[in-house]
């Protein structure tokens, strides 16, 4: 998961700090988030997708092509189906 967030973060042109502060992180903690070293929960997998200006489905399937195996398709369906239900933005 770090390495897509890093990799759209990056294709958005945003620095670390700047995401970090548009979804209320300490730029440490995001760094721990993109580098694996602990794992985001799902409020902040929705706000870092938004903030990419991504759905939270498009993050998980990028996660799980970098680094397949991983996230897993269970991931990627409870993304899809909370965003067909309009519970993630």
């Amino acid at each position: 998961m770090g390495e897509a967030i890093t990799t759209l973060r990056e294709r958005a042109g945003m620095s670390r700090a700047d995401l970090a502060e548009k979804v209320d992180l300490s730029p440490p903690n995001l760094e721990r988030l993109e580098s694996g070293a602990s794992d985001a929960d799902w409020a902040t997998l929705r706000d870092l997708a938004r903030e990419l200006h991504r759905p939270l489905y498009s993050l998980m399937e990028l996660a799980e092509e970098l680094a397949p195996g991983e996230g897993g398709e269970e991931w990627r369906h409870w993304s899809r189906e909370a965003e067909r239900e309009g519970e993630v933005d």
